[in-house]
């Protein structure tokens, strides 16, 4: 627009796109199982603290179940109706 302004239409995803979007399986933390003989190395005692920051608890909203999905969406349309 002339003076800078930015005008944003959005425009609901098809079914399809909904889809793509959230067909990913969720990340899991690297753990180190107990039980070596001889103990981690140090690259495996990095690998395991930099899953557990990135894919830890706490770091990432989780993908919604279908029942959660169908309760956040029941009656969607009906509340944004003008009338």
């Amino acid at each position: 627009m002339a003076r800078g302004e930015v005008v944003e239409v959005q425009e609901p995803l098809s079914r399809g796109e909904l889809y793509r979007l959230t067909a990913h399986e969720q990340p899991v933390a690297y753990a180190l199982e107990p039980g070596g003989a001889r103990g981690f190395s140090f690259r495996q005692r990095v690998r395991a603290r930099l899953a557990k920051a990135m894919f830890g608890p706490g770091t990432f909203v989780p993908k919604a179940t279908a029942e959660e999905y169908r309760a956040l969406h029941a009656g969607w349309h009906e509340s944004e109706r003008a009338d």
